[in-house]
């Protein structure tokens, strides 16, 4: 036997596919490739790669693999186009059976591969018995991605033995092939994981099916006519993978190839008790690579063909062959020349980007005319500008037009956008005592108004933009800012509350001794701070509800959204409207659904009515095998393809099932206009002025918001600008997930209509985390401190305050950092300087006591800066605010 010749190019997709499945290389699809065609190819080149191999086995071999050959052409037969069995075809093969003559003889095998149940089954005849193996295919998903390395399969699962008697009972196998064709395209019910969402379980199709309506129920059906059987199984270590990446279904090693590779191994290894027959599949598995790497050679790239041609020569190595087989030149021809189409390729790539340098031209350069450039445009400005005048008039009455912002008594400021950074300071003083002047007598003419709050928001936040910049490393600056902040949201506050008197119930959770480390020179704006922190301490007062449940509960039966709902009627009003929408489109989606059911079995019964029309296809003249193939205008294969191809969009209902969480999710589809801007308010002066941080910053893995939600997007009111907080979900709706589009077949009412899927939470727009309790930092502490020159940073603690300490220190702490104190000072002006702005009450006694002891050096101005810095920290730090007032 020469070698195997050069075959015909075999199609891109389908040595793709055969690349993936047989080959498994390191790059695989990231979804569901799966398609019957390819498959059927498959099983061609299986077939066709047996018969040649059977050329260069020696005499002993040919039954084997006459019967080997054989069974392959039986499981194309009953292969449909669709990958579903022909019910026709194994009818015909299990009828032969009733023979003893017919081509099955004393022995012989049928597998089939029922893929909708994952399942494939063995039938083999033994002299006067029929035995039936069945057993799964494809593994669950949580088996492979929790195996590390291969996967360990024991192949097949028990099996049943029958006499021909028995199985030449009247209407038996027809039962069995009539079973078997519809298990091959109708999926059963409940056999499926199940994933639950919204209090209901649904199928999980993306893994594998339970193969239990083969290996349980077909099997207990046939057990009480036959007898259990031992037969030989195999075990092996199968490389499987579970792959998906924005995809519908993950991509799977073909099941078919892997019942395959299965009954051929058993049926090698059953045929003889050699084990050099084990061998022999082996080999044949390597004369089959070599096979698909000559016919697909053409259509892959290098990569993929160096990856197969290294795939065979390992598995060439692991057989450790004693002998040179007739096969294995063949093999190395095609090794060869594979090997050398890659290089060839290489070289084609070198050549096609090769390119020659031209450095000729190099020697006919003028360098010393190349470098003149001629610019005559510029020498005539240059010449102009010499005889440009100097001594223009000014005009007698030229006044300077004042670019420091003027606001007025009445009206709110509406831009605090500086454009002339040299005025920027300027005009934010002028803001600030505008605040300090007349926002109290604003906000009593205007806190009716449903615009208030938005107004007074934009406002802070458009002042801390410039602020924060501009007064950034100045304590003093600092403190002045955050009062003025501070102010406006007490109007803010104010005006909330006078359109909903309920707020003042709720926690605002604004920290009222925060504010006690500021740095306030003047004593009207300790009157201010003052003022504003008795408002603060009222409030708290008044609070019923306390923590930061106002900004992050949800469907609770004390969350405001549910109280204003329930003295909302308009609230109420768009609840009905939402549900009897809902209750609509779900009629009309039950109504789809009997009609699309009526549908399936009107097609299925055309389909069981009509007789399949078949093609004879010779597919080696010289051996005379055939086979018939379904048509291409097969009418009955039209009306099963048709019918399996319905399906019906889920209907979700749009609002979630516990009511409050329903009251909840109306309140934010239309948020009342001042709340809205009260609640991103407080947030914006919590998180972006007072340094308050979330304890806990949990980020959604997806987003789901309800403004764009389909079921609830047309019911959803705007109501301004960008909301800094909303309600987002992380869980997907159900029409987001792979489950949208449900095949009619075993579906029902409750399959179709689903509960509604998304878990609102309220979610923090600007730090992107969803909205939770809250935690102080030392933020206001750090930036309204002095700091002390490099040299004495020692002393820096001493002036430090915060809530915990706000009288210092303690004083041991002086005596036990002496040795840290600067090398150039004393120990008692070290002692003195620390001891000087501790206490509360006692910092101006502590400045005398040591001004008048003479331990600090004052004569040559030494420590003036320190003392500087201590005695302004004394003078113009806050009080704690239950002290003031």
């Amino acid at each position: 036997m020469t070698n195997l010749q050069i075959l015909e190019i075999m199609p891109q997709k389908a040595a793709l596919y055969l690349l993936h499945h047989v080959f498994l290389p390191p790059r695989i699809p990231q979804e569901e490739d799966h398609d019957a065609e390819h498959e059927r190819f498959l099983l061609d080149n299986v077939f066709e790669a047996l018969r040649r191999f059977k050329d260069y086995c020696i005499k002993e071999y040919f039954d084997i693999l006459d019967m080997i050959i054989t069974m392959t052409v039986r499981l194309k037969s009953v292969y449909a186009l669709d990958g579903d069995v022909s019910e026709v075809e194994l009818t015909k093969i299990l009828e032969n059976l009733k023979d003893k003559e017919s081509d099955w003889g004393s022995d012989g095998f049928l597998t089939i591969y029922i893929r909708e149940q994952n399942a494939g089954i063995l039938f083999s005849r033994c002299k006067n018995q029929i035995h039936v193996e069945s057993f799964e295919l494809s593994p669950r998903n949580e088996s492979v991605t929790t195996t590390v390395g291969r996967l360990v399969c024991i192949f097949p699962g028990p099996g049943i033995a029958l006499d021909l008697a028995s199985f030449n009972e009247s209407g038996l196998w027809e039962t069995v092939a009539q079973t078997l064709s519809r298990m091959s395209y109708q999926p059963a019910a409940n056999t499926k994981l199940k994933a639950k969402k919204a209090q209901q379980k649904h199928d999980e199709d993306r893994d594998t099916t339970n193969p239990k309506m083969v290996t349980e129920l077909l099997m207990a059906t046939l057990r009480p006519l036959s007898t259990d059987v031992s037969a030989v199984q195999i075990q092996k270590n199968t490389r499987e993978e579970v792959i998906w990446r924005d995809s519908r279904s993950p991509w799977r090693r073909s099941a078919l190839w892997l019942l395959m590779r299965v009954t051929l191994q058993l049926v090698f290894r059953r045929l003889s008790d050699e084990a050099r027959l084990d061998d022999l599949y082996k080999q044949f598995m390597i004369f089959f690579m070599s096979f698909v790497v000559d016919k697909a050679s053409m259509a892959l790239p290098n990569e993929a063909i160096f990856c197969m041609n290294a795939k065979i020569a390992r598995r060439l190595l692991k057989l450790e062959l004693s002998d040179e087989p007739a096969w294995l030149t063949s093999v190395q021809n095609i090794l060869r020349r594979s090997s050398r189409r890659i290089q060839g390729r290489w070289k084609q790539t070198m050549r096609e980007n090769s390119r020659g340098i031209d450095t000729f031209s190099l020697s006919t350069l003028d360098f010393h005319h190349d470098i003149q450039c001629a610019l005559p445009d510029l020498d005539r400005y240059l010449e102009g500008i010499e005889r440009r005048g100097h001594d223009r008039p000014l005009g007698s009455n030229f006044q300077p037009p004042s670019k420091l912002h003027q606001y007025q008594r009445e009206e709110l400021p509406d831009c605090l956008e500086f454009h002339d950074l040299d005025y920027q300071r300027y005009s934010l003083v002028a803001f600030e005592d505008w605040v300090a002047l007349h926002l109290n007598a604003w906000i009593e003419d205007h806190k009716k108004e449903q615009t208030a709050c938005s107004q007074l928001g934009q406002l802070m936040m458009q002042y801390h933009r410039a602020a924060s910049l501009s007064y950034a490393h100045n304590p003093e600056a600092v403190s002045v800012m955050l009062l003025t902040l501070l102010e406006l949201w007490v109007a803010c506050d104010k005006a909330a509350i006078q359109s909903y008197d309920d707020l003042s119930k709720y926690d605002a959770c604004i920290p009222v001794n925060c504010f006690q480390s500021l740095l306030l020179p003047f004593k009207s704006q300790m009157e201010r701070l003052a003022s504003a922190e008795k408002y603060l301490s009222k409030r708290q007062r008044s609070v019923k509800h306390h923590g930061a449940g106002i900004f992050h509960d949800y469907g609770s039966p004390s969350c405001f959204s549910v109280l204003y709902f329930n003295q909302s009627d308009e609230h109420q009003r768009l609840l009905e409207a939402i549900e009897n929408h809902a209750s609509r489109q779900r009629t009309k989606k039950k109504a789809e659904l009997r009609e699309k059911q009526e549908n399936y079995r009107h097609l299925m019964e055309l389909y069981s009515r009509t007789v399949c029309r078949y093609d004879e296809v010779i597919l080696d003249a010289e051996y005379g095998f055939r086979e018939s193939r379904h048509s291409s205008s097969c009418p009955c294969h039209r009306y099963l393809k048709e019918a399996k191809s319905i399906e019906i969009n889920i209907h979700e209902w749009p609002l979630p099932t516990d009511h409050l969480q329903a009251k909840s999710t109306v309140f934010e589809l239309k948020l009342p206009e001042s709340f809205a801007s009260w609640r991103d308010t407080t947030l914006f002066f919590l998180y972006n002025c007072l340094g308050v941080e979330y304890i806990a910053k949990e980020r959604p893995r997806a987003e789901y918001r309800l403004q764009t939600y389909s079921g609830l997007s047309s019911f959803f009111h705007p109501h301004g600008g960008h909301s800094r907080v909303s309600l987002l979900s992380q869980n997907k709706p159900h029409q987001r997930t792979h489950r949208r589009n449900r095949l009619i077949v075993n579906v029902t009412e409750n399959d179709v209509c689903l509960n509604n899927g998304l878990q609102f939470q309220y979610f923090d727009n600007v730090v992107k985390c969803y909205v939770g309790s809250f935690e102080r930092t030392l933020w206001i502490e750090e930036s309204c401190v002095y700091t002390l020159p490099q040299k004495s940073s020692t002393l820096q603690q001493f002036i430090f305050r915060s809530t915990r300490e706000s009288h210092g220190p303690p004083p041991n702490l002086v005596i036990a950092t002496q040795s840290a104190a600067p090398t150039d000072m004393l120990m008692e002006e070290y002692k003195a300087l620390a001891t000087m702005p501790l206490g509360l009450e006692i910092q101006w006694q502590n400045v005398l006591v040591e001004l008048a002891a003479d331990s600090i050096d004052l004569v040559f101005l030494r420590r003036i800066d320190m003392v500087y810095c201590l005695t302004l920290a004394s003078d113009k730090v806050a009080q704690p605010a239950a002290r003031v007032m």
